[in-house]
């Protein structure tokens, strides 16, 4: 697909673990690597900046539909190095499928930065 210029890192988070006081503890597994996406911030509407000085940045995400992605799973730029979200993680808010098939069906995803 021509315009994914990004390689990114797609993380599985699930909460399968529990710590010594039976919280639930956050681990990821890497499970695609190397995957071409864009990426586009989303404009901030004035409603939202009504809202405080709090306000999550959406981006939207564009990529192929041979990687199975799930609603907070975690994106991490891999690739370019100077690109400004390099090494970020980014959490995926929700997943759309095109409704084509084959070869040029592609995926829409919204996601928010991870506080660190």
């Amino acid at each position: 697909m021509n315009g994914l210029n990004l390689r990114v890192t797609i993380w599985h988070i699930s909460n399968d673990a529990d710590d010594v006081v039976a919280g639930a503890m956050l681990t990821g597994t890497p499970a695609y690597v190397d995957v071409p996406m864009r990426l586009e911030e989303q404009r901030v509407t004035q409603v939202v900046l009504e809202q405080g000085f709090e306000v999550p940045k959406l981006i939207d995400a564009t990529t192929s539909t041979r990687v199975i992605i799930h609603e907070r799973d975690e994106v991490e730029v891999t690739f370019p190095p100077e690109h400004r979200l390099f090494g970020q993680r980014l959490r995926v808010m929700a997943v759309q499928y095109d409704s084509l098939m084959g070869r040029i069906a592609h995926q829409e995803l919204v996601l928010r930065k991870v506080n660190p």
